[in-house]
């Protein structure tokens, strides 16, 4: 959830052994990234721009870097609260 300071989709590295977190980074940038859901190689994610909101769609990459496909931003009221 990165409404106010957050920069968007993060990513990172869970070590199973011993459950740390490593190497936190910012995946890609894009505004108000509330809520994500993942369908094999693709990323869904609630976005917003301005006054319009919807869903950005990503392609997660081999490396796990994340290449936006598109956004359908068609709604004017909130951000969404399920994906």
């Amino acid at each position: 959830y990165t409404k106010k300071n957050g920069k968007g989709i993060y990513r990172f590295k869970l070590n199973e052994e011993t459950g740390v977190i490593e190497a936190l980074e910012t995946g890609y940038e894009i505004e108000a990234s509330t809520y994500l859901t993942r369908k094999e190689s693709f990323l869904y994610a609630i976005t917003k721009e301005g006054e319009e909101c919807g869903v950005a769609s990503f392609n997660i990459k081999e490396d796990g870097q994340l290449e936006l496909i598109n956004k359908c931003l068609a709604s004017k009221q909130g951000t969404g609260c399920y994906i």
